[in-house]
C-alpha cells in the first residue's frame, strides 16, 4: 500500500522545490541578474539636404573676437618625454607595443584642471581645444566606440569632461582636437594606410566593442563628443576630414570646424598652414597666432 504523504510535509516538498527553482535562476550568489542596459536613442541628425556645409557666422565672428586661445596635446607619451603619436611612423613592431603599453600606467593623479584653467585666464587666454584623440587612437574621453582610453586605464577618469567643465566654469569657448587618422585602428586590424595621419574612411574592417566600420567608428565618436559634453564650441579637425564635418554640422550646424589638413603653403617656409575648409566655409580670414607659428585659416 502506497504511502500518502500529509498536508503539511506536501507544502515542505513545494517550498523546496520552489526555493531551488529561484536559486538555479539567479545563481548561487543569490543576487539577480543586471538588467540589460537600455539601448541609447540614436543621435538626431539634420537631413543631408538641410544641413549647411559651413561655419556659421555668428561663430566665426566668436572665434575671430577671442583671438588667443590653448592648445593641449596630452597623453601616455607624457610618461616618458616623447612626442605625442609621431614616434609610431615607421616605428617597429616591439616599439608600437612599448608605446602602447605605456597607457597601462598612465595615471596623472596630479593633474588640476581647475588649476589650468586659472592660470589661461590670468594669461589671457579666451578658448581652449583639448586632444580627444591624437593620432595614436588613445581616446582621452569616455567612449563606448574604442577600449583604448583613459576609462580603462589607472586614472579611470574622463579627462577632457574635467577639462571641458573646469575651463567653461572660467568663461572659455570650450573645443575639441580630433585626429581622423588613427593609427591604433590600423594596428589592430592590419589595415595600415601607410601613414599614421591618413584616414581610410573606405575601410571595412571592424573595430572596437561595437564593431564598426571606420568612418562609423569616428561618426560615432563626433556624436559622442558633441553631445555628451555641453555646449562644445569648436571641433578641430587634424587632417583629412570631410565625412567628419559634413556629420559634425548634421550633429549640431553650428558647430564651428577650425583647421583640418594640415597643408604648408606652397613657396613659404614659414608654419602657414591652410584650413580643410578652403572655400566659402566661413573660417575666419587673415592670420593669427599659434605658438610660435602663424596660421591661416581660409
Amino acid at each position: 500500500m502506497p504511502l500518502t504523504k500529509s498536508p503539511r510535509a506536501q507544502k515542505s516538498i513545494l517550498i523546496m522545490m520552489m526555493a531551488a527553482a529561484v536559486l538555479g535562476y539567479f545563481g548561487c550568489s543569490g543576487k539577480a541578474p543586471e538588467p540589460a542596459a537600455a539601448e541609447k536613442a540614436p543621435v538626431l541628425l539634420l537631413s543631408e539636404d538641410a544641413v549647411r556645409l559651413s561655419n556659421d557666422p555668428g561663430k566665426t565672428e566668436a572665434f575671430r573676437d577671442a583671438g588667443f586661445g590653448l592648445f593641449i596635446h596630452w597623453g601616455p607619451n607624457s610618461q616618458v618625454g616623447t612626442e605625442i603619436s609621431w614616434p609610431l611612423f615607421n616605428a617597429s613592431d616591439d616599439y608600437i607595443r612599448k608605446y602602447y603599453a605605456l597607457a597601462e600606467t598612465f595615471n596623472p593623479t596630479a593633474f588640476d584642471p581647475t588649476e589650468w584653467a586659472r592660470l589661461a585666464k590670468l594669461a589671457g587666454m579666451e578658448y581652449v581645444v583639448f586632444t580627444a584623440k591624437h593620432h595614436d587612437g588613445f581616446c582621452l574621453f569616455d567612449t563606448e566606440l574604442s577600449d583604448f582610453k583613459i576609462t580603462r586605464m589607472p586614472y579611470g577618469r574622463d579627462i577632457a569632461g574635467l577639462v571641458a567643465e573646469a575651463f567653461r566654469k572660467e568663461g572659455f569657448l570650450v573645443g575639441f582636437y580630433y585626429s581622423p587618422g588613427d593609427f591604433r585602428y590600423q594596428w589592430e586590424t592590419g589595415k595600415r594606410t601607410g601613414h599614421i595621419y591618413e584616414p581610410d574612411f573606405e575601410s571595412p574592417a571592424l573595430f572596437g566593442p561595437k564593431r564598426k566600420s571606420f568612418v562609423d567608428y569616428e561618426r560615432g565618436q563626433i556624436e559622442e563628443l558633441l553631445t555628451r559634453y555641453g555646449d562644445i564650441f569648436m571641433l578641430w579637425f587634424d587632417g583629412k576630414c570631410e565625412p567628419l564635418k559634413k556629420h559634425a554640422w548634421r550633429v549640431r550646424q553650428d558647430v564651428f570646424i577650425g583647421r583640418g589638413g594640415v597643408r604648408r603653403r606652397s613657396g613659404s617656409r614659414r608654419g602657414r598652414y591652410h584650413c580643410c575648409s578652403r572655400s566659402a566655409t566661413g573660417s575666419p580670414s587673415g592670420t593669427w597666432s599659434h605658438g610660435r607659428r602663424r596660421v591661416r585659416a581660409a
